[in-house]
């Protein structure tokens, strides 16, 4: 029993000997880490390759305000080398707490990037010299960066924040690059990665509000109602915004199936040229396999901002073709 007992002793001294081993290891590279420490605006200027349009680039959830300040793309940073074929995009904003309490700010789980095509991007980590982590204090404001990696290809995304997982109050703000231009008599000029210019046809919507079916190859468009609210069941659309919702159908005349993505198909154009994207996550968005002589109804949905009245609906359902059609829609 002595044995027993003795050998026990044995196995827990080892074993604490191992923990405070490892502790000791983690607490080195912690203090690695610190040291190496630099300015984040070095690293951006350092990196930074080209810059990215903001656009919304401030919005309100609960008792936290987020402002971009400004966002670039880079091959890499301190701390990670993009894998090939992708960049690392950097978002450099604000927090302000205005609340009388304080604010827990955890970048990892409030912060995620999607593209156009619903992919999601997470945070890399380290996320550079200045994070956006830890306690926020009444009126204080905190400014940092959160990185992620992303195809080279992509340039349009939605920055998704969620302060709380405690809450469903998100917030969405829109970073696009490689914007479509009008021309001096308001035709609406596209550019192809050949630099050619290529003159888009317009539909217009019926002055009475009455239904418009835009056809483009086999697909119809059905444009039912235009609606603005300042927020829906996901959110508010924060100071200064407001949400556009498209109600509308498509119909497949072909003989064949069509895949039908929502942020693939439609983007939203004011008369400034500022894109806006599909907001996430979508309401009833229209989605899914389109059998031959089928139709499928639901709802878009885009934050814009509250002085913007005029629009250009952006119909492009394949990626593949040119095939493109714009609708002036005025709210």
């Amino acid at each position: 029993m002595m044995n027993i007992i003795k050998h026990i002793r044995t196995c827990i001294h080892k074993r604490t000997v191992i923990k405070y081993l490892i502790l000791a290891v983690i607490a080195g590279s912690i203090t690695v880490v610190v040291s190496n420490r630099i300015n984040a605006e070095e690293i951006i200027e350092s990196y930074k390759t080209s810059s990215l349009e903001v656009c919304n680039n401030s919005i309100r959830i609960n008792n936290l305000i987020f402002t971009v300040n400004n966002v670039s793309e880079s091959k890499s940073n301190q701390y990670k080398t993009a894998s090939e074929g992708n960049k690392l995009v950097c978002v450099n904003l604000k927090v302000t707490n205005d609340s009388t309490t304080q604010e827990q700010l955890t970048s990892i789980m409030m912060f995620k990037l999607y593209d156009k095509n619903g992919n999601i991007y997470n945070i890399v980590l380290p996320e550079g010299p200045d994070s956006i982590n830890g306690l926020l204090s009444s009126d204080e404001s905190k400014e940092g960066t959160v990185w992620f990696e992303v195809p080279k290809g992509i340039n349009s995304f939605d920055l998704y924040i969620r302060p709380s997982m405690m809450s469903q109050e998100t917030g969405i703000l829109d970073i696009e690059i490689g914007e479509p231009y009008y021309t001096n008599n308001n035709e609406i000029v596209s550019n192809s990665n050949e630099n050619e210019e290529h003159i888009i046809k317009e539909s217009d919507l019926d002055p009475k509000g009455n239904i418009t079916n835009i056809t483009i190859d086999s697909l119809v468009f059905n444009i039912k109602e235009v609606l603005v609210s300042e927020r829906n069941k996901f959110g508010a659309a924060g100071e200064g915004n407001y949400f556009l919702d498209i109600n509308l159908s498509v119909r497949n005349d072909g003989s064949k199936e069509e895949q039908i993505t929502s942020h693939m198909i439609f983007k939203l154009v004011d008369m400034d040229n500022q894109v806006y994207n599909i907001v996430l996550p979508e309401e009833n968005g229209i989605n899914g396999i389109l059998k031959p002589q089928k139709e499928i109804s639901g709802k878009i949905s885009f934050r814009v901002k509250e002085e913007k009245r005029k629009f250009k609906l952006e119909i492009k359902p394949w990626v593949m073709k040119e095939l493109k059609e714009y609708v002036n829609i005025d709210v």
